[in-house]
Formats: structure tokens, C-alpha cells, sequence
């Protein structure tokens, strides 16, 4: 994969894609664009539990990737796309990962450790400003 395209996936992953989850629940919709799903069915596709895909699914919805309908009680999800720039990334998304599956879980390993990285770093400058106030206080 060229670098250019590496990194606008990279960018797409970090952004919109988080989770093994998320990664998985946007495959399937995407190869079955036309289904609306449950989260009942999304979880026995998946082999896992709805509870597991709820966060997904919030987050691809959030991320202009996936629509909800129904009642709350009741949600239903679809792959839809919110712009063609989001479905071309998805589409990028789908080539990479049928041909270098690990490429992707490594890409979203290190996407996972910067978010960790980053979450230390404002905790601990954080807890400097909490110190800081105290003392001025």
C-alpha cells in the first residue's frame, strides 16, 4: 500500500474506526449495504453480545458511517455513508483489509496506544494544574 494511501487510512482509523468492534460491525454492513440490521442479528452474525456492539454502533453513527432507525428500545442499523468521501474511505477500508488483515489490527494497535498515550499525558499535566491551584489557593 503506498504511503499516501497508509496514511489517509491510518487517519480514517483513528478517527472513525476504534475499535475491533466498530472495525467488524462496518465490514458487515458494508458487504450487506442493503440489510437493516438489528442488534440482535449484528450479534449472532458476529458471535458475540449486543451489549459488545451498542458502543460500535453509537460510534460509527457518530462517525457518519451507520444510520439508526427505530425506537430506542428496538435500534436497527444500516451502512450508510453520510458523504462520498466517508464511503470511499470505507470501500479503502474493505480493499486493505481483504488483503492484509494484519496491516489493519496493527494500524489500530497503534492508533489504540497513541489514545492511551495521550489520555496519560493529560492526567498527568492535569494533576500538575490541580497541584498548581491548590498551592496558589
Amino acid at each position: 500500500m503506498p504511503d499516501e494511501d497508509r496514511a489517509e487510512l491510518e487517519g480514517f482509523l483513528a478517527t472513525c474506526v476504534e475499535s475491533y468492534e466498530a472495525l467488524e460491525v462496518l465490514l458487515l454492513l458494508h458487504a450487506e449495504r442493503t440489510r437493516v440490521w438489528s442488534l440482535a442479528d449484528l450479534a449472532g452474525e458476529l458471535h458475540t453480545r449486543e451489549y459488545e456492539l451498542e458502543a460500535a454502533c453509537v460510534a460509527l453513527c457518530d462517525a457518519g458511517l451507520v444510520q439508526k432507525t427505530g425506537q430506542p428500545e428496538r435500534q436497527h442499523v444500516a451502512y450508510a455513508p453520510a458523504d462520498a468521501r466517508r464511503e470511499a474511505a470505507v470501500d479503502a477500508l474493505v480493499r486493505a483489509y481483504a488483503v492484509d488483515r494484519l496491516g489493519i489490527v496493527k494500524i489500530m494497535n497503534a492508533n489504540a496506544i497513541d489514545r492511551i498515550r495521550n489520555a496519560a499525558t493529560r492526567v498527568f499535566a492535569d494533576a500538575f494544574l490541580i497541584g498548581r491551584s491548590k498551592k496558589d489557593g
